[in-house]
């Protein structure tokens, strides 16, 4: 790679970032809908797998929430990944990453997948042929000679042939009793995938995928080296396995014993065997050098994993029943597969809960094996032009019900019921000192904190107060008033009260991520304005410190430092926070160039020529990003604190680069009034109106907002690689659904501007669904 001079590093990282924001989403020619889609469709028509949806993206998550699954094509591809259509882009640009669910560590029950599927439209229903066409099918002693035919004749129809009936695509029904089930462990569960059409034959096989382990880091060598001794996996015993010499003396200890125990705590995790693990001579102890070490079963078999940055050492069990690692190669973006499972061949499967299919997500896979049902298919494919080779015509079609869960449903403990932990008190004892938090001197920040500490302002924490007096809410629904920042910041969750109109709990509660602190400080929100806020540790009582917000700020402080008060009506912020939902192929765009402008989030200075020149600014942005499906999950899990005030000052949304997802019903209410309240918001113009984006362009109608549903937590990508008939839009469990293909809620979000892109389009549809008229 071409160095670049330190001279022009502002300039490239600037001219990049407004390329980035003008691309437009590579594009392949999809095919149009030709098929009605059946009533409650969340099948998708494929030869691979689906990727499992992130099904804890609402769920009660109080660790990292990173998960890799398996890096299946989410689109109506053939086995071989080969896209028939000469305009589609290739597969390895076209296809999705998968998406992270949360690693649920808490309680609270993971939101389902979202069963929705589209958007009921008055433009689904089929308009009359208009006069004129099909001229091209008449006999040649009836084709018109130059005159148009008269709009008000009917064409005659032969009385003995029958009109053909409308074509009726395959799908899988949603399961009537939801997608995710709770049950306790020891009770049993049925799970159901019916077709919409019993006279389409089928072969049934259910699958499992199994939530691959988080793994650990071992930071603490529990092994005494010596001073330049080597860490490898060095057990003497011939003899005797591991196991049995621990059974024997449990206190033993050996040269490597640390990628023993974790390798011994990654195979639990999945509930694998950990009975008797061996470790291969001489292997390295990734374990002491920051790996993490994790265990996931696939198709050959369980396997242990080495993890750091993009490396990956994978293990299998070797001739001595030892695991032996390999040598590093990238690591991949998924972990895992869909296995299939033993006798599940029909359109149910009933089992008995354990506790690790709390891990688990099950589907179940239909393979078509009607003749005739695929040579209407492929008609209708000729009817357009395209021809599928002989390969293409004895691959396997096959499609792939919405992912199902088992959830346990117990609810997570409170931090404030948490025993106080030594942290815990070293943080009071240090605020008792002299820590005490603090508004800082250009009221920007409150500084001495750390991760114990949580907050509410004086107005809730009044009225509250009042609540539980007059014994309206319980002490528990009080005390989650409290924003708790927590130790792990931002990677980590807390529980939170669902509030009404009034700012009352519901009686059910939802999950909020913890917060990212800068050299002990965090931003003021700017809900904080004019308000006094109380500080304390978790597991303290009282309110704590209080600290007083000024209403208005000046980014000035006078000659000794102090913040200058504002005029009336100005509220500028330097402390600022970004939230940015990203796509997972381009991943987060505005967190990459930020790192480049900025130095752990303050911004540099720039000389004369614009050129950084190492110092930094007192102006800081910090960053926090979340993958669009998790978002579109449950936005207020990101945007909004325990008492129901938003904690972001911006959002970005994107950016895109293949895939092109829009937004969920739930996310464009949450923004629509994120947005009512002067937040910012940034987003590009492809996640705007590229392609068919703007539902005017797709339907030659406006949205009807009111058909938006602010449960509705699914994210739907633009298909633009599918061959059979009735896809356009699709999600990560494999739904499909030719009513959301394009951008139509984020369009929707930025104001309707009928016909933007495509103004031909409405005259496309009608000519092609003439076309499937004919067959």
């Amino acid at each position: 790679m071409k160095r670049i001079k330190s001279n022009h590093l502002w300039r490239r990282g600037a001219t990049l970032l407004l390329a980035m924001l003008m691309l437009f989403t590579c594009v392949g020619s999809a095919l149009p809908a030709f098929a009605e889609e059946a009533a409650g469709n969340t099948a998708t028509v494929d030869s691979g797998d689906p990727v499992l949806a992130d099904s804890s993206a609402s769920g009660d998550s109080t660790g990292d929430t990173g998960t890799d699954l398996p890096d299946d094509p989410q689109r109506p591809t053939l086995p071989s990944g080969e896209d028939i259509s000469e305009e589609a882009p290739p597969a390895d640009e076209s296809d999705g990453e998968t998406v992270p669910p949360a690693d649920s560590d808490s309680s609270e029950d993971p939101a389902a997948p979202d069963s929705g599927d589209s958007i009921p439209d008055e433009s689904e229903s089929e308009p009359a042929e208009q006069p004129g066409e099909g001229d091209a099918d008449l006999p040649e002693d009836e084709q018109p000679s130059g005159e148009e035919p008269d709009p008000d004749e009917d064409e005659e129809i032969p009385e003995n042939e029958p009109e053909d009936e409308p074509f009726e695509a395959l799908v899988i029904l949603d399961p009537e009793n939801g997608a995710a089930v709770q049950a306790g462990v020891g009770e049993e569960v049925t799970f159901k995938a019916p077709v919409s059409r019993e006279d389409v034959a089928v072969a049934y096989q259910w699958q499992r995928f199994q939530k691959p382990a988080a793994g650990s880091v071992q930071t603490e060598a529990l092994y005494d080296y010596a001073e330049g001794e080597t860490t490898e996996y060095w057990y003497a015993l011939d003899d005797m396995r591991e196991a049995e010499a621990l059974a024997m003396n449990p206190d033993m200890l050996w040269p490597g014993i640390e990628m023993y125990y974790a390798t011994v705590a990654a195979l639990d995790e999945i509930g694998a065997d950990s009975s008797d693990v061996s470790i291969a001579w001489k292997t390295p102890n990734f374990a002491l050098e920051g790996y993490t070490i994790s265990a996931a079963e696939t198709e050959s078999g369980i396997e242990v994993y080495a993890d750091k940055d993009d490396e990956r050492h994978v293990a299998h069990l070797n001739e001595n029943s030892e695991w032996e690692f390999g040598e590093a190669e990238e690591k991949p973006e998924t972990t895992g597969a869909w296995l299939n499972i033993e006798g599940a061949n029909g359109p149910e499967y009933a089992f008995t809960v354990e506790e690790r299919d709390y891990d688990a997500s099950f589907r179940c896979e239909v393979t078509v094996l009607d003749e005739v049902y695929l040579e209407q298919c492929l008609s209708i494919l000729e009817e357009q032009g395209i021809e599928l080779t002989e390969e293409q015509r004895a691959a396997e079609q096959k499609l792939y019900s919405v992912v199902m869960s088992v959830e346990n449903g117990k609810e997570e403990a409170l931090p404030e019921d948490e025993p106080m932990t030594f942290s815990m008190a070293r943080s009071m004892l240090r605020a008792a000192a002299s820590g005490k938090p603090q508004l800082s001197a250009d009221a920007q920040w409150i500084e001495g904190l750390d991760g114990n500490y949580q907050y509410i302002t004086k107005d809730t924490y009044d009225r509250v107060s009042e609540w539980l007096a007059k014994g309206e809410i319980t002490e528990t629904q009080a005390a989650r008033y409290w924003t708790y920042l927590r130790p792990n910041g931002y990677t980590g969750s807390t529980v939170a009260n669902v509030l009404d109109e009034n700012g009352k709990p519901t009686g059910t509660t939802r999950q909020y991520q913890g917060f990212d602190l800068t050299d002990g400080m965090l931003e003021v929100n700017s809900e904080w304005y004019g308000k006094t806020v109380y500080f304390r540790v978790a597991g303290s009582g009282g309110t704590g410190t209080a600290i007083t917000i000024p209403a208005y700020t000046e980014l000035e402080t006078d000659e000794n430092g102090n913040y200058i008060e504002g005029a009336s009506g100005t509220k500028y912020k330097k402390a600022i926070t970004f939230l940015n939902p990203y796509v997972p192929d381009a991943k987060s765009m505005y967190q990459a160039f930020l790192n480049v402008t900025a130095a752990d989030g303050w911004l540099l200075e720039q000389d004369a020529s614009g050129n950084p020149t190492g110092a930094t600014k007192d102006m800081h942005i910090q960053t926090y990003i979340v993958d669009c499906d998790s978002f579109n999950a449950d936005p207020q899990r990101y945007m909004v604190d325990a008492e129901g005030n938003y904690r972001m000052d911006s959002v970005g949304w994107g950016v895109c680069v293949s895939e092109e997802p829009d937004l969920s019903g739930k996310a464009y209410w949450v923004l629509k009034d994120y947005l009512a309240n002067g937040y910012g918001f940034l987003a590009g113009h492809d996640t705007m109106y590229a392609y068919p984006g703007a539902y005017y362009d797709a339907f030659g109608a406006d949205l009807d907002e009111s058909t938006i549903d602010p449960n509705d937590g699914t994210t739907w990508y633009y298909d633009i690689n599918s061959w059979l008939p009735g896809t356009v839009g699709y999600t990560r469990d494999g739904r499909q659904s030719n009513t959301r293909g394009g951008h139509f809620y984020m369009n929707q979000l930025m104001g309707s501007n009928k016909g933007n892109v495509y103004s031909n389009m409405e005259a496309i549809i009608e000519k092609q669904r003439r076309k499937v008229m004919k067959t």
